[in-house]
């Protein structure tokens, strides 16, 4: 009886992590969507992309969990664990989103020093490697000069 307890306490741990992880996952979309600004189709395919990942990672995380069947105890643990996450959700989401913010900030302030000092480095690079350049022919010995045709009768 101890281990048919233990077993159903593990259950609900796992079930109650695997919901926690799908709001996180979901919360990288929001993310991301706070950032970089989106259209109305682009949410949807986002919001499509989510539910099919949470669709079959839920078949996998049932079917592994208990060979396939559906327990009222997993379903409710993952609920659970989604509801907990939400508590903090908005506070990872807000520091996150902020951070992110920050960091593109930074980089399209020094993304014309970091495009010219990549591109001179491409192209010592390429005059190191010799790339691009064109190969002149080597003329054997000074240039010949044409001769004009002879006009007759003049």
């Amino acid at each position: 009886m101890q281990d048919y307890i233990r077993q159903e306490l593990w259950l609900f741990a796992w079930g109650a992590a695997f919901g926690c992880a799908l709001a996180f996952l979901y919360d990288c979309f929001r993310i991301l969507r706070r950032v970089f600004s989106h259209s109305l189709l682009w949410i949807t395919v986002e919001d499509v992309i989510y539910w099919l990942i949470y669709g079959n990672v839920s078949f996998v995380f049932l079917y592994w969990i208990d060979d396939g069947k559906i327990r009222l105890c997993a379903v409710l643990a993952a609920s659970l664990g989604t509801l907990l996450y939400e508590l903090i959700g908005p506070i990872v989401v807000r520091i996150a989103s902020k951070g992110l913010i920050w960091a593109c900030n930074i980089l399209k302030k020094w993304k014309r020093w970091l495009t010219v000092a990549f591109s001179k480095g491409i192209i010592k690079l390429c005059k190191h490697f010799r790339i691009g350049k064109k190969k002149r022919k080597q003329e054997n010995g000074p240039k010949k000069e044409k001769k004009m045709p002879k006009k007759n009768g003049i």
